[in-house]
């Protein structure tokens, strides 16, 4: 009997320490999500920043042809513009893969899973939302 009790302790603790650690990694999951989010938002700042920094060079260019202005600024801007849509559509993947987990995690309907989900989250948030705001105050200056 003895033998019994001690090995359903045991299991009960690797249940206990599995929970626990399935528990930190939905937490950091949806944290990183947050993240990739603000980091998907500054990129695309970024990206139209470049584009138009692109733009007011061109038009005080000394070339007297607008048709070869226009030419080169189309050529440079698909190059530019296809490697740039090609990264959003990956992180976009990423982003998308990392939703349909999280919320399968939720709808197991453990509590533990959902409140680590919502905590992670939240804090995500609090660290990556701040970000975004100064993204967005630093492109509204120009």
């Amino acid at each position: 009997s003895g033998g019994k009790t001690l090995r359903s302790r045991f299991v009960g603790q690797r249940i206990v320490q599995g929970l626990v650690g399935t528990s930190l990694a939905i937490f950091a999951l949806s944290a990183a999500y947050e993240g990739l989010k603000s980091f998907r938002q500054w990129l695309v700042m970024r990206q139209t920043r470049q584009h138009s920094f692109y733009d007011d060079l061109e038009a005080g260019s000394s070339e007297k042809s607008p048709l070869n202005r226009a030419n080169k600024r189309l050529g440079r801007r698909t190059r530019a513009s296809w490697k740039d849509h090609s990264i959003q559509t990956l992180l976009h993947f990423l982003q998308i893969t990392i939703a349909y987990a999280l919320m399968l995690a939720f709808m197991s309907y453990n509590g533990w899973l959902c409140i680590a989900l919502l905590l992670g989250s939240a804090s995500g948030y609090f660290v990556f939302a701040k970000s975004r705001e100064e993204f967005a105050d630093q492109s509204d200056c120009h």
